[in-house]
């Protein structure tokens, strides 16, 4: 398998950040409807699984990104 190209890696990494954006967008909405506490939802935000496996992923991304500018 090749290597993902720099435009393949910042394609990727704006998408994923757009769907992280878009959960915790939706999340913040439901919680407002909701009336649970702006603590609850951080908290609740800082312990999801889906959000906290797009950080790594999106650490993981920026770092191809800078390793991949270092050798251009």
């Amino acid at each position: 398998m090749s290597k993902p190209s720099q435009e393949d890696i910042e394609s990727l990494f704006k998408d994923l950040t757009i769907y992280k954006d878009r959960i915790k967008r939706e999340m913040g909405n439901i919680s407002k409807n909701l009336r649970i506490s702006s603590s609850q939802l951080n908290s609740t935000l800082k312990n999801h699984d889906e959000l906290n496996q797009l950080d790594k992923i999106l650490a993981k991304l920026k770092d191809m990104k800078t390793e991949s500018s270092d050798f251009n």
